[in-house]
């Protein structure tokens, strides 16, 4: 099963909510997706500071199952993949 890291955020008005959810690396299991977290958070940084410069915060981060997204009929979006 393959598993994924994701960030979800809040805006600081609280009015607009989203989540960011990294596909390279993917990992096996959630001990390699909790464990990559805790030797990346430079990059995890600077990736969020990327996306959402000013005004986001971080609500909560959680590594997921791929099943657990299909349940909530979510699907990976690659940058510069069109959907």
């Amino acid at each position: 099963m393959t598993w994924y890291f994701v960030i979800l955020l809040s805006s600081m008005q609280g009015d607009l909510h989203e989540g960011f959810m990294w596909t390279d690396p993917v990992f096996t299991n959630q001990d390699d997706c909790k464990q990559w977290v805790n030797n990346h958070p430079l990059r995890i940084l600077q990736t969020l500071n990327y996306y959402y410069p000013h005004e986001w915060q971080v609500i909560k981060s959680v590594c997921v199952r791929e099943d657990k997204l299909e349940t909530l009929k979510l699907q990976p979006y690659i940058e510069g993949k069109n959907i």
